[in-house]
């Protein structure tokens, strides 16, 4: 039986620029985050995984929105839907980009007008965010709200 995975996703905002993870090596992008594990609340799990990927505290804020996403990794067909809030992270500057606490990792900040360029995924992400910090909470498979 195929299952959707179930992400969570933060959306850190600073001095205009969103912060951006990705594996290194690779070409896209994502939000820092990652999966809900079984009985796991979703701010639970998204405080969780900053503490295991930047090694720092971070507080859970507004739900933004859900967005699905269907890839392929490997010769697996991967379906998810990622929930999607926004976080603060306490005493992190744009100056710099952060020091990822995984080896397989790297941070980078991005500036939230020029998504489209950040190779963000999904992609649906890339309008939805700005949207949604605007209108929070809309829900739907990669539409957003209707402006």
């Amino acid at each position: 039986m195929k299952k959707h995975e179930f992400i969570v996703r933060g959306a850190c905002v600073k001095n205009g620029r969103l912060l951006l993870c990705q594996n290194k090596g690779k070409s896209h992008a994502y939000l820092p985050g990652g999966h809900i594990e079984h009985c796991e609340r979703a701010g639970d799990a998204l405080v969780r995984e900053l503490r295991e990927e930047l090694g720092r505290p971070a507080s859970v804020g507004r739900f933004l929105g859900c967005a699905e996403n269907c890839f392929e990794q490997g010769k697996r067909a991967v379906a998810e839907i990622n929930l999607v809030f926004e976080i603060e992270i306490p005493r992190l500057s744009t100056r710099k980009n952060p020091v990822a606490a995984e080896s397989h990792l790297q941070f980078f900040w991005h500036p939230l007008e020029s998504l489209e360029t950040s190779g963000l995924q999904p992609a649906a992400l890339r309008a939805l965010i700005p949207q949604w910090r605007k209108h929070p909470g809309f829900s739907s498979s990669g539409q957003g709200w209707k402006t």
